[in-house]
C-alpha cells in the first residue's frame, strides 16, 4: 500500500477518539518509563511508541485482574475470552510479557497469566509498540508488556480489596480476594502482597457430532457412516471384509452420531498467589533486592477436543482407534516459584552497573479424560485419559548492565544477557512419555542516548544473540524525537525484530481446542506429517508519529509498517485427508496500520476520550489475512461526576471482523468471525474516600452482546461489586 492511502486513513482517523489512558490526570513530562529505554526517561522524550497504564487509572477501571487492565489498552489486543494477546499484529509470541523486567516460566502463551495477576499487585504497565529485540532478545520482535508491581513506600501503606461478580442469571461468579502492605524501617524497604480468586464454571450446551475415520483410505463421517467395526478383542476391522462382518460390532451400535455436553466458556479456578520484596541500602552507593513470589492454581474444565483415543486398538494393535470431536474433561493443578536477587552500584557518580539473577520454576499435572467414557470403551474415567501426568518448566536468567553518563547530552549503555530454559512434558511425543527439550540464549547489546538541547534526542542501539541451536542474529534500531512546541511533537524510528522458533513450536504434539497441534521436529505417520525445520523469523519496522496538547486536548497519531521475512505461522495441513495444525516459515508477511488516540477534558467534571485503528496484516505470499488479527478496532470512554459523591465511566469498544481457518469439522474451512462491540458501565461511591474506603458497581457487555463461539463465548451481562480499604 502506497504511503498517500496510509496518510489519508490516519488523518481521517483523528476523528476517532483514542483512550489515552495514562494520560489523563498526569503530564508527559511526570511519567517516566524505563521499560523501551531500559533508562529512566520521561514519556515526553521518548522516541519510541509507548502507553503507560497507571495504578490511578487501574482503581477507576474497576480492574480485577490484568486481562481486564489491558482489555482497556489502545496497545493490547485481547480477544475477549482466548487468553491470546498482540501488540500491532505481532501475535502472543511475538509480545513479550515481562514481571519487573524479568521472563515468567509457564504456558508457552499468556492465555493464563491474564486471570493469574491481580490487578490490585500492579503499580504500573509500559507497553512498548513496535520491535524490542535490540533490548529484549528473540520473544519481544513486536512489542513488550512490563508489568511493575507496587514497590516499598514511605510512610508505610497498605490495601485489602474485594471483587465479586456474575452474569445476570447469577452464572460464572467469580470473587477476588487481594491485599498489599509496603514499608520501610531503617535500611531495610519490604513489600508483601496476596491475593486469592475463587471463579465459578460459565457454560453452554452444544450439540456435539462425533466423528471416526470412514474406512482404510482415510477421512472422517458419522459413526452410522463409517465402514469399521470392533472385534471381541478390541481391535477395530472394516466390516467389508468377511472375518470382520460376521464377529465385529459396527460403529454405528456402539456409538451415537450425536452427544449433548456442556462446554465451559469460563472455567472453574481456584488460585493463591502470595509474594514478598526485600531491599537493603548498604551505602549510599549499593543496594541490594530479593524478591520471591509462590503461585498455586486449579482448573476443571469441560470442552470438545478434536481428538482422543478410544479403549479400542487399531487393526495393526499399534496404536489406539482415534475418534474425533469428543466431549473431554481437563484438570490441571499448577503451581510455580519466582525468586530474583538484583543489585544496583552506583560505582562513580556518571557510572551505574545493575545485576540481576533469577529463577522462575513452573509444575503443571494435567489430565485429560473422556466424559462420555463408557461408549469409547472404557471402564473407568481415568483409564480414559489420553494425558496424566506432569511437565515442568523452567527459567534461569542472569542480566548485568552498565550505564554511563560522561555528559548532560550522551547517555551510554553496555549490557550482557544469559538466559537457560528447559521444558519437560507428555506432549513431545505420542506415547506419554515426558521429554526434555533445553533453549540456551546469550547476548550482547549496546545502546546511546544522545539528547541535542531540549528538543531533539536520537537512541539507537545493537544486539548480537546466540542460541543453543546454533542460531545467530544480529538486531538494531534508532528512533528520533522532535519536539517543536506543545501543541506538536513529532517522532520516526525503525527497527528490527528478530523471533526464533520456541519449544512448543518445534516439539510440541498434542491436541487443543481448535485442533491437534504437532510441532515442526514431529514425525507422525498416521497424520503423514514429516519433520522439517523452522528458521528464525526477521522483520523490519518503521514508525512515523505526532503528538501533541491543544488546550484541554490531547491527541497521538501514528503510522507504521513491519515487514515480516520467514514468518513463524500455525498452518492447516493435511496430507492423509485428517486436518492438523503446525508450524511453518510461511514466508513473507507485511503488517502496516494507523493509530489514533484523543483525549478531551470537557470540564472539571467530564472527561472524553477515546482511540481508533485500522491495521491490514496479511501473508504476502499467499494474500491471506493473518489470523484473530481484526482489520478495525475503537474504544470510546466518558468519564463524569454525578454527583459530590458519585462517579461514573461509560466505555464503548468495538472490534472487527476477524479471519480464521476453522478445522471444527474435519475439514480446513477459511472463516471469519463477526464484528462486535460491548458497551461497559461503572459507578463509583466515593463518600468514605476520605476514610479510605472505594466502592464500585457496575456492568461489562451491558447490552448483552454476543461473540462468535470461536472466540470463546460472552457470558452475558456480568455485574460487579467491588470495595477496597486503604491505609
Amino acid at each position: 500500500m502506497r504511503l498517500s492511502r496510509l496518510a489519508c486513513v490516519m488523518v481521517a482517523s483523528a476523528f476517532f477518539p483514542s483512550l489515552a489512558l495514562a494520560q489523563q490526570h498526569t503530564t508527559l513530562e511526570a511519567i517516566q518509563v524505563s521499560s523501551a529505554t531500559r533508562t529512566a526517561l520521561s514519556l515526553d522524550q521518548t522516541p519510541y511508541a509507548v502507553e503507560v497504564i497507571d495504578e490511578a487509572e487501574i482503581q477507576r477501571s474497576a480492574a480485577t485482574t490484568l486481562r481486564d487492565v489491558l482489555e482497556m489498552s489502545s496497545a493490547v489486543f485481547v480477544n475477549p475470552w482466548r487468553g491470546d494477546i498482540s501488540i500491532r499484529g505481532a501475535g502472543a509470541r511475538g509480545t513479550l510479557l515481562l514481571i519487573d523486567g524479568r521472563r515468567l516460566a509457564g504456558e508457552s502463551t499468556a492465555m493464563y497469566e491474564l486471570n493469574r495477576i491481580p490487578a490490585g499487585r500492579i503499580e504500573r504497565i509500559d507497553i512498548v509498540k513496535g520491535p524490542m529485540s535490540v533490548l529484549y532478545g528473540s520473544d519481544a520482535a513486536g512489542g513488550l508488556i512490563n508489568i511493575i508491581t507496587k514497590a516499598p513506600a514511605e510512610p508505610t501503606q497498605g490495601s485489602l480489596g474485594l471483587n465479586t461478580g456474575s452474569n445476570s442469571q447469577g452464572q460464572g461468579a467469580q470473587t477476588t480476594l487481594d491485599g498489599d502492605v509496603r514499608g520501610t524501617r531503617g535500611a531495610l524497604a519490604y513489600a508483601a502482597w496476596f491475593t486469592a480468586q475463587d471463579a465459578n464454571d460459565y457454560s453452554e450446551r452444544e450439540q456435539v457430532h462425533l466423528r471416526v475415520p470412514r474406512n482404510g483410505s482415510g477421512g472422517q463421517v458419522l459413526p452410522s457412516q463409517s465402514e469399521f467395526g470392533v472385534r471381541p478383542d478390541g481391535r477395530a476391522c472394516l466390516l467389508t471384509q468377511p472375518a470382520c462382518a460376521t464377529a465385529a460390532t459396527a460403529l454405528r451400535d456402539l456409538l451415537p452420531d450425536a452427544l449433548s455436553t456442556a462446554v465451559s466458556y469460563r472455567e472453574p479456578a481456584q488460585v493463591w498467589s502470595l509474594g514478598t520484596q526485600l531491599g537493603w541500602l548498604l551505602s549510599e552507593d549499593w543496594h541490594i533486592g530479593l524478591d520471591g513470589s509462590w503461585l498455586d492454581e486449579h482448573r476443571d474444565s469441560q470442552w470438545v477436543n478434536a481428538s482422543h483415543p478410544s479403549a479400542w486398538l487399531r487393526s495393526d494393535g499399534l496404536a489406539a482407534f482415534p475418534l474425533f470431536n469428543v466431549p473431554t474433561r481437563t484438570q490441571l493443578d499448577n503451581r510455580r516459584w519466582d525468586v530474583a536477587f538484583n543489585t544496583r552500584w552506583h560505582a562513580t557518580p556518571s557510572l551505574q552497573m545493575d545485576a540481576r539473577i533469577y529463577r522462575s520454576q513452573y509444575r503443571k499435572d494435567e489430565a485429560i479424560t473422556a466424559l462420555d467414557w463408557p461408549l469409547l470403551g472404557y471402564t473407568s474415567e481415568s483409564a480414559s485419559a489420553s494425558t496424566a501426568g506432569r511437565g515442568e518448566v523452567r527459567v534461569d536468567g542472569m542480566e548485568w548492565m552498565s550505564t554511563w553518563v560522561p555528559s548532560p547530552a550522551h547517555t551510554l549503555m553496555l549490557g550482557l544477557d544469559r538466559r537457560d530454559e528447559s521444558r519437560t512434558t507428555a506432549f513431545y511425543n505420542t506415547l506419554g512419555i515426558p521429554e526434555t527439550r533445553d533453549y540456551r540464549f546469550d547476548a550482547l547489546f549496546a545502546q546511546h542516548d544522545w539528547a541535542f538541547g531540549k528538543r531533539v534526542r536520537l537512541v539507537y542501539g545493537l544486539r548480537q544473540d546466540e542460541l543453543s541451536t546454533g542460531q545467530r542474529a544480529v538486531t538494531g534500531r534508532a528512533g528520533l524525537r522532535f519536539n517543536g512546541s506543545t501543541a506538536f511533537n513529532w517522532r520516526f524510528s525503525v527497527g528490527e525484530g528478530f523471533r526464533a522458533p520456541d519449544l512448543a513450536e518445534a516439539f510440541l504434539n498434542r491436541t487443543l481446542p481448535q485442533g491437534r497441534v504437532v510441532g515442526a521436529a514431529v514425525v507422525d505417520s498416521t497424520l503423514g506429517k514429516l519433520p522439517f525445520e523452522l528458521v528464525p523469523e526477521t522483520s523490519l519496522s518503521k514508525e512515523l508519529g505526532v503528538d501533541g496538547k491543544i488546550g484541554s486536548m490531547r491527541y497521538e497519531l501514528a503510522i507504521y509498517r513491519n515487514e515480516i521475512n520467514d514468518r513463524i505461522e500455525q498452518v492447516v495441513e493435511s496430507p492423509l485427508g485428517v486436518p492438523y495444525r503446525t508450524y511453518r516459515n510461511t514466508g513473507k508477511a507485511r503488517i502496516e496500520g494507523v493509530e489514533s488516540s484523543l483525549q478531551w477534558r470537557a470540564s472539571d467534571g467530564l472527561t472524553i476520550g477515546g482511540h481508533a485503528s485500522w491495521m491490514d496484516a496479511k501473508n504476502r505470499n499467499s494474500g491471506q489475512r493473518l489470523e484473530f488479527q481484526p482489520e478495525m478496532r475503537a474504544n470510546v470512554f466518558a468519564d463524569c461526576n454525578l454527583s459530590a459523591d458519585w462517579s461514573a465511566r461509560v466505555a464503548w469498544r468495538y472490534v472487527g471482523r476477524q479471519s480464521f481457518v476453522d478445522t471444527r469439522s474435519g475439514q480446513a474451512v477459511a472463516s471469519v468471525t463477526s464484528a462486535f462491540h460491548l458497551v461497559d458501565l461503572r459507578l463509583a461511591y466515593a463518600a468514605w474516600s476520605d476514610s479510605g474506603w472505594d466502592l464500585s458497581v457496575g456492568a461489562e457487555n451491558l447490552f448483552d452482546e454476543e461473540i462468535d463461539s470461536i472466540l470463546g463465548s460472552s457470558v452475558g451481562t456480568w455485574w460487579y461489586l467491588g470495595v477496597r480499604r486503604y491505609w
